[in-house]
């Protein structure tokens, strides 16, 4: 997991992060399946001026493979949260990735509870979803192709999923 690493964005991604955006194996799974460029940098200004609603590159052996973020919700200790890698490569990292991010979520920033979202054909995602304590809500009202999701700290802290990487990474 040394190889594997999250680092706060900074103004030198933006451009980047729009690249990747626009990427099919990136947008196929988000709700939004188009966005420009103006779109991009008000989001991309709100993620720089906020201390704990952000946005983070995944790096693997420096390389950036991705993106984390975190959104704000109207209740208090619960955000909304997700990830991208930029390419199929990088699937297999998605376990460790999951738990890097949980962990900074409920450990470091001491959230509570994460609500998300899943396209529904994403059905390997789901089953790691599923292996990490995630709950399935139900469809998303306005667009069924989503489903809604979420995880309670203390239901990922007990699953098979946390469990397996607190093994293999015991001094988490």
């Amino acid at each position: 997991m040394k190889h594997l690493k999250l680092y706060k964005i900074n103004s030198k991604d933006q451009n980047l992060i729009f690249e990747w955006r626009k990427k099919k194996i990136v947008h196929n799974f988000l709700l939004k399946k188009k966005i420009n460029q103006i779109e991009h940098r008000e989001w991309f200004k709100k993620k720089l001026g906020s201390k704990k609603y952000s946005a983070w590159t995944i790096r693997y052996y420096n390389k950036k493979i991705g993106l984390t973020q975190i959104d704000m919700t109207k209740c208090k200790n619960v955000c909304n949260a997700g990830f991208y890698t930029i390419s199929k490569d990088y699937a297999f990292l998605s376990f460790e990735i999951m738990n890097l991010f949980h962990q900074l979520i409920f450990t470091k920033l001491k959230f509570n509870k994460i609500f998300s979202y899943i396209a529904k054909k994403n059905i390997n995602f789901r089953k790691l979803n599923k292996l990490n304590g995630y709950m399935e809500l139900g469809e998303f009202e306005l667009n069924n192709e989503f489903i809604y999701t979420s995880l309670k700290k203390k239901d990922w802290l007990n699953s098979k999923g946390f469990i397996y990487f607190k093994r293999k990474y015991a001094n988490l």
